[in-house]
């Protein structure tokens, strides 16, 4: 069954698509406002995430008078994108929002959302060149700047240094490569009261496509294929990747759901958990013993995957337009982005975050903070079609199903193979 989020949105396109000629009312809305310019941002951040943009975006309206941006949370980001679809029918759409890569697309087919080259090529304090490379590459469609990075993360690995100490293994020197995250995680899983089952283990693992994708990269594998026609989770790669992983379960490790995983390393029964950067945003105030963040460990090469989302600009009128390029030029500005990425472990959008006076303190006094700088060396982003979110839960169902009945790696790859090349189809 298809999902709900494309076939509206294919109707959408097909009635609302067409961009309406000038009339008088639209020469009304391009004159100079009476007051302040109101800009609506829809967003996902809740919690302690959400603390940190409220404060931002107060901050913002501190120093520009002439804006005022409401920031406005719509719960998960699948509630967020439902909202900003319906709106769009309703024609009550927010000025900016946070959004993913293949709902960008389809908006951008709409013709409902304003490219970002114009404001950019005609405001010379903005340096395109310092956005993060692999950043910029993953907002541009077909050569066009629909977007910019808002929340982006990556993967990495967390460790137990005191559990380390305590195994014989250096605190100092976390896994570099699969062969020793597997070594190291039987060494540190223990049977601790002797009653002949390991109640200590190396890692905890849940079923991540995220991670699973990561990997298939790490082994040499691709995610597509290179005319972008299928996938390539069948591939020799992709069967060495998924025996690592069950492997590493019959072995050293032990398979959760959710979050149960980081809350099981906090809780000292595993000694490492790969997740994302941002996770320490949550786990850190319940984390009472030393512990380290490093790279996910690397095989034939490093690689990891972008996660999170990006921020556009809808169309309305040259005056919301203007100001609601003002509010996202100023979030992605080196001071702003290096106050978000040591609030919330984000990424930082510019190379040159990493040389504010914040971040170079912060880094002088949490070393591990680089690992997120090291890391965009080599990172990349998943496929941007519509149909790739879907693709991604059959993926993630099938390492589940793997993961628990742990039998014929190359037979569960196989199926999800055509099943999702099939969903991609959109047949």
């Amino acid at each position: 069954m298809k999902y709900t989020i494309i076939f509206v949105l294919c109707l959408f396109i097909s009635g609302c698509g067409k961009t309406p000629k000038p009339g008088a009312g639209e020469a009304r809305m391009s004159q100079a406002p009476a007051g302040p310019v109101q800009v609506e941002f829809w967003h996902g951040m809740g919690g302690p995430l959400g603390e940190v943009l409220k404060e931002m975006i107060n901050q913002f309206n501190r120093s520009h008078s002439d804006i005022v941006v409401k920031g406005v949370h719509m719960g998960s980001y699948d509630t967020l994108q439902q909202k900003i679809i319906a709106s769009l029918m309703a024609k009550t759409n927010p000025d900016i929002a946070q959004c993913y890569e293949a709902l960008t697309i389809k908006l951008i087919d709409a013709g409902k959302l304003t490219a970002l080259d114009r404001f950019i090529d005609a405001d010379p304090a903005f340096n395109k060149a310092d956005i993060v490379p692999v950043l910029l590459d993953n907002n541009r469609y077909d050569g066009v700047l629909y977007s910019l990075p808002f929340n982006k993360s990556v993967p990495v690995l967390y460790y137990n240094k005191e559990m380390f100490a305590a195994a014989g293994l250096d605190p100092e020197h976390p896994p570099a490569n699969w062969e020793e995250f597997l070594e190291f995680s039987r060494i540190l899983t223990k049977d601790l009261d002797g009653d002949g089952k390991p109640d200590q283990f190396g890692q905890a693992m849940t079923n991540s496509a995220w991670i699973f994708e990561c990997m298939l990269l790490q082994a040499g594998g691709r995610l597509l294929s290179e005319d972008g026609t299928r996938v390539e989770f069948d591939s020799p790669e992709a069967v060495e990747t998924l025996d690592y992983l069950i492997k590493t379960l019959n072995e050293a490790a032990y398979k959760t759901t959710g979050f149960d995983h980081q809350n099981d390393w906090i809780a000292r029964k595993a000694g490492m958990v790969e997740g994302s950067c941002v996770s320490r945003t949550y786990m850190a105030a319940n984390i009472k013993f030393d512990y380290g963040i490093a790279p996910l460990p690397a095989h034939r090469k490093q690689a990891v995957i972008l996660s999170g989302t990006n921020v556009v600009l809808f169309k309305s009128n040259p005056d919301k337009e203007k100001a609601a390029w003002e509010f996202i030029k100023w979030f992605t500005m080196p001071d702003q982005t290096a106050h978000w990425s040591l609030s919330t472990n984000y990424i930082p959008v510019r190379k040159s975050a990493i040389d504010t006076p914040a971040m170079k303190d912060a880094i002088t006094r949490d070393p591990y903070l680089k690992v997120l700088f090291d890391q965009l060396q080599y990172a990349d982003f998943e496929p941007r079609q519509a149909e790739w979110y879907g693709s991604r839960q059959l993926l993630e169902q099938a390492l589940d199903t793997a993961l628990i009945e742990r039998k014929d790696s190359a037979g569960y790859l196989k199926d999800i193979t055509v099943k999702i090349i099939k969903e991609l189809s959109g047949k």
